[in-house]
């Protein structure tokens, strides 16, 4: 996704200016700086903003914010709502994300007159049924590979238990 972020800098800016109407006024450089902390994190004007919001919720009028400050409250929102989505829509969400930047990929070959590249590799693969549950032998969680105990190597595949417990449930 391609966001303008001294744009979005100036935006988070005002919402502090709406709590703290002395903070000096915005300057291009201040922007870009701000913009640099906010695009390293990926983040969006929402989350941004409702970071504003929750920094001043804690420190409130006179506080003079830093983007990190923001940065780190909106992470931490959207950490937050991303640990209560259910599995089906973190998957939806993913897949949406990864047809995104595949598609991106093959419009930005085509601007530069390059071959389209496979998109295929960019789309995440399904988990074998076997990573979505508990091994009841080495007791690696659903989403980690087995492993040999006492050694904690990482198996190439999985333990029979495993995989029986994956057949008996289907």
């Amino acid at each position: 996704m391609n966001f303008n972020y001294p744009q979005i800098a100036a935006a988070v800016y005002q919402a502090c200016t709406t709590y703290d109407q002395y903070l000096p006024q915005l300057s291009e450089d201040v922007a870009r700086a701000w913009a640099k902390v906010f695009q390293r994190y990926g983040l969006t004007v929402e989350y941004l903003i409702r970071g504003v919001d929750a920094v001043y919720a804690t420190r409130g009028n006179g506080y003079r914010p830093l983007p990190a400050d923001i940065a780190e409250a909106a992470r931490s929102i959207r950490q937050s709502e991303a640990m209560k989505e259910s599995e089906e829509k973190r998957t939806a969400r993913q897949e949406a994300l990864a047809a995104k930047a595949a598609e991106d990929v093959d419009d930005l070959a085509a601007r530069k007159g390059l071959p389209a590249p496979d998109s295929r590799k960019f789309v995440r693969r399904p988990q074998p049924a076997e990573m979505r549950v508990k091994c009841p032998w080495c007791k690696a969680g659903p989403g980690k590979r087995c492993v040999v105990p006492r050694t904690d190597s990482q198996l190439k595949g999985f333990h029979p238990s495993r995989s029986d417990l994956v057949r008996e449930a289907s």
